[in-house]
């Protein structure tokens, strides 16, 4: 596995190299100054190698202390120009040689050219950096270069290539509204400053992916740019916010999800929240600044009532304050328990055991569309965990919504598993040795 960098002043084209380079549009690209304002990483395959690419916002001034370590740990650092405006990255290329290793590879991408600028500038080569290739990042001109010096890299330095195994590690998202401590949660949990964070709203653009290990547990916690309202969001930047905050959401196994104490759940919020579960998400709302508030209970409880009112299944709620360390050791615990609880193979005869138990409680209505043919269900297996997902083999497909979510709610009584969400699928039985 190996790191590599991509350094530059601002808008001289670095998150569309990025978003090149790995054939996606994770990093949100447009052709304005100061877009990327964290680091963004991702663990991908280029030509064939395994490594990590991360993406920098622009700098002007000094670094923070977060992009320099990054720098210290990085194989190769792609530093990258606007080959009209070569001069204004001359001072940010001297940190970059004070702060990275001694046996990184420098690279100097000038970017922006055509095949007859090539020929014409020699600007980019008064920067003293020996390597220096001529790329077009939006045309993809110049990147069978890029490749090599990847490959070449992996090859003279003869680094063994470890795969990346994710399905032992828990996704985190965290979610909520601009400006709610989600950013400062995150820098708790990780023990540094991997976020940048500011009182004024919208600091956090890109979502940010960090992988961590907490208690024998692997993690990735993924921060996300806060979501407006629908009518407020204007912007080509915003809409892409939203969608990546979304698509945050859509790959994590848990839902951080950032409420301010002193704030009432907002009908977004809900609807965010609703829109978790029924993509099988375990959310934990997370009531930051509790330290604000004298009551705490009777916010917990408030917060549980309007959950209770909208939603389908009240999620955990967990009061904290994103500045005490002691509150993310809090989150991180019950993360684990919940993975504990959630992450196991139910036996089949204790699920059928269950199963006859719950509907001798209570039979699904007859089925009047079959002239009054009467619902069987036959047998149940476990077909996922983590999210737990059943398959109930029946005699009919037309299950009530209610009584599935009645079977819902008795599973999780049953299994002691409160308020974690379960999917219930319906097959129909063609087995004639099956009642």
């Amino acid at each position: 596995m190996i790191d590599i960098i991509i350094v530059g002043v601002p808008n001289v084209g670095k998150s569309t190299l990025f978003n090149k380079l790995l054939n996606i549009n994770k990093s949100i690209t447009y052709n304005q100054p100061g877009i990327t304002r964290d680091v963004v990483s991702m663990v991908s395959q280029i030509e064939g190698i395994e490594c990590t690419l991360y993406d920098t916002e622009g700098f002007l001034g000094q670094m923070h202390s977060y992009h320099k370590a990054v720098l210290q740990k990085a194989h190769i650092i792609f530093f990258v120009v606007d080959i009209h405006s070569v001069e204004a990255s001359r001072l940010l290329l001297k940190q970059v040689h004070q702060n990275r290793r001694v046996d990184s590879k420098l690279v100097l991408l000038c970017n922006k050219c055509d095949i007859k600028e090539v020929n014409d500038n020699y600007e980019c080569f008064t920067l003293g950096v020996k390597d220096v290739i001529f790329v077009s990042s939006e045309h993809k001109i110049g990147f069978t270069e890029v490749y090599d010096v990847i490959t070449s890299y992996t090859q003279f330095h003869n680094k063994s290539l470890e795969s990346v195994i994710q399905q032992d590690r828990i996704r985190l998202t965290v979610l909520g509204k601009p400006n709610v401590g989600k950013s400062t949660i995150v820098n708790k949990i990780l023990q540094y400053d991997r976020q940048v964070v500011d009182n004024k709203p919208g600091t956090t653009v890109d979502t940010v992916n960090t992988d961590f290990e907490y208690r024998d547990h692997s993690f990735t916690i993924i921060d996300t740019a806060g979501i407006r309202r629908k009518n407020k969001v204007i912007t080509y930047v915003e809409q892409r916010m939203t969608s990546n905050s979304l698509s945050g959401m859509a790959s994590s196994d848990i839902v951080l999800f950032v409420v301010d104490i002193t704030t009432v759940l907002e009908r977004q919020d809900l609807r965010l929240i609703d829109k978790a579960l029924s993509k099988n998400k375990v959310v934990i709302i997370l009531l930051n600044k509790k330290d604000v508030v004298q009551d705490v209970r009777r916010y917990v409880d408030y917060v549980k009532y309007q959950c209770q009112k909208s939603i389908s299944l009240v999620p955990i709620i967990l009061p904290i304050s994103a500045l005490n360390l002691r509150s993310t050791n809090v989150i991180l615990d019950k993360v684990i328990e919940i993975f504990n609880t959630a992450n196991i193979w139910i036996s089949t005869s204790k699920l059928n055991s269950w199963l006859q138990h719950v509907i001798k409680r209570h039979m699904h209505p007859v089925l009047i569309h079959a002239r009054k043919k009467e619902m069987r269900f036959k047998y149940v297996v476990q077909t996922s965990k983590f999210p737990i997902i059943l398959t109930i083999y029946t005699n009919d497909l037309t299950v009530q919504e209610s009584y599935t979510k009645y079977l819902k709610n008795d599973f999780r009584k049953y299994f002691d598993m409160p308020n974690l969400p379960v999917q219930i699928k319906y097959k129909v039985s063609n087995n004639p040795y099956v009642s």
